[in-house]
């Protein structure tokens, strides 16, 4: 039965090798298996000594029960949940957890569940490729222009936002969300990128935008981007399923004409060359990555299957 009344919770976690997003991760399993509410996440500092020098703070909402059990579904009772970690593991690296592949993959879907999992940032690169193509579009650019588009590189006005439901994308504070997913600009994505002062120009903004921790999905992530990163996972499907995918994606949105499924597949089997064979950068598997094929996996399960290669490691 769950309590009745506001209670604070307070799981100490004072090891060197704890792992503060991995311990999150569990308890909030828990928490939604016991119909708890987890909302506004918030990171504050703890000073009370030496060896607890940083803690994350979470807002639980209780429902009440009923003394016989029966849960009514008004959500009256407020709690505090904390971890506190010791200050070697507050010296530890951020978590940065990279997804590559090819497109219509299922990164973004994957990518966006798992940050909100663990509690990260999502860094989708693809949306800065698209953002730069737009972005020359507008400004007369030619996308094979590749003195011209390392010039909008410069100071470029992007940033991330992230909304009830899905993450925004503003160029220059103008949300282009939408616009950014059109099927011209996917195509003047995949031809921006490929320059190598391009990616060289906006590898910054990217490691920038990652530098406290983030879940990266694109092409290079684990190669040139985040070297480094604490996992690595390369994510594909057969050029069918993903084509398959990427039709059915283009009809929920309400698009027209939408090409037959053999016609998105040659479309995608081209973009694989291209990103396979460009000079910079190209889309290959990081030596130390891990491969999850999804083409007889639906996301939830990727996703599960992800999560615990991620928490394992620090169990």
């Amino acid at each position: 039965m769950l309590p009745s009344r506001a209670a604070s919770i307070w799981v100490w976690k004072l090891s060197s090798s704890a792992s503060t997003a991995g311990v999150i991760s569990g308890v909030l399993r828990l928490a939604r298996c016991a119909g708890v509410t987890v909302t506004h996440p918030a990171r504050a500092k703890h000073a009370a000594s030496p060896a607890a020098t940083r803690a994350v703070f979470m807002r639980l909402t209780l429902p009440q029960t009923e003394p016989w059990g029966k849960r009514v579904p008004r959500v009256v009772v407020g709690g505090f949940f904390g971890i506190m970690r010791g200050g070697l593991d507050a010296q530890q690296q951020p978590r940065v957890v990279v997804i590559d592949g090819p497109a219509g993959a299922g990164k973004s879907t994957i990518a966006r569940e798992l940050a909100r999992r663990l509690g990260l940032s999502m860094l989708d690169t693809g949306a800065i490729y698209r953002t730069l193509a737009l972005a020359a579009s507008r400004a007369g650019v030619d996308w094979r222009d590749e003195a011209g588009l390392a010039a909008l590189c410069e100071d470029f006005p992007i940033a991330f936002e992230s909304g009830s439901d899905a993450q925004r994308v503003l160029l220059s504070g103008e949300d282009v969300s939408e616009e950014i997913r059109t099927e011209p600009i996917s195509a003047g994505a995949s031809v921006v990128s490929a320059h190598p002062a391009v990616r060289a120009r906006l590898l910054g903004i990217q490691r920038k935008l990652g530098e406290a921790g983030c879940v990266a999905e694109g092409r290079d992530m684990g190669t040139v981007v985040f070297p480094d990163a604490t996992h690595k996972f390369f994510v594909t499907a057969s050029p069918l399923v993903r084509a398959t995918r990427r039709r059915d994606e283009r009809l929920a949105r309400g698009d027209h004409d939408v090409p037959s499924v053999d016609a998105v597949r040659r479309d995608i089997e081209a973009r694989d060359l291209r990103d396979r064979t460009r000079d910079a950068a190209p889309l290959t598997q990081a030596e130390d990555a891990v491969l999850v094929d999804t083409s007889a996996m639906g996301p939830e399960a990727v996703i599960e299957h992800m999560l615990a290669l991620v928490l394992g490691s620090n169990i």
